[in-house]
């Protein structure tokens, strides 16, 4: 008999095949893996989004003395409601001290509200506060499926708000999935 030191074509038929199914699988776990990665980033994404929005509002309220039920800037009416907040804060010096003119005290206006493309934005006038402390600005928060929605304990037409829940939701499309993520919370005007 003759011993032969080779591979037959069935062999090497068998060993590609297998080949073929290891790569398969472990092709499959790795995109699927990449799949949950970006799913877990999209969401983490927009829930930090959202948090720091909400952070960012609940602070402005509660450097607030006054929810302002209708105040115009260059033309453009805001009026405080269930998706708009006006919010009158103490103009600030550079020193961090509130700015008085007289017995008067100096106020600078901070606006949020969402347009009819789901866009968030906010609107501060501070004209009489140091820049290196308030600017004046129209900055673009969250572009596109922001829903604001603002409940208060007593309407901005009678001057006594003092409360002010915050709910935030932001929607988003991204990879073939739709991402949700709400936020609420609730600030008291602690200058009021």
């Amino acid at each position: 008999m003759k011993n032969n030191k080779g591979y037959t074509f069935i062999e090497m038929l068998i060993v590609i095949s297998l080949i073929g199914v290891v790569m398969t699988v472990v092709s499959s776990l790795y995109i699927s893996n990449i799949n949950v990665f970006k799913d877990t980033l999209e969401k983490s994404s927009i829930q930090i989004k959202n948090k720091s929005t909400v952070k960012r509002i609940k602070d402005d309220v509660l450097q607030g003395i006054k929810i302002e039920e209708i105040w115009v800037d260059g033309g453009t009416t805001y009026t405080s409601s269930t998706n708009q907040i006006i919010i009158n804060v103490p103009s600030v010096s550079a020193d961090d001290n509130w700015i008085y003119s007289g017995p008067d005290l100096r106020i600078d206006h901070i606006v949020y509200w969402t347009d009819g493309n789901g866009d968030l934005w906010r609107r501060v006038d501070a004209t009489y506060s140091n820049p290196t402390k308030r600017q004046s600005e129209t900055a673009h928060v969250v572009a596109r499926g922001a829903t604001l929605t603002f409940t208060y304990n007593e309407a901005p037409s009678t001057g006594n708000t003092k409360k002010v829940d915050i709910e935030l939701q932001i929607q988003k499309s991204a990879n073939g999935e739709n991402y949700s993520n709400t936020n609420k919370t609730s600030a008291l005007l602690r200058n009021k």
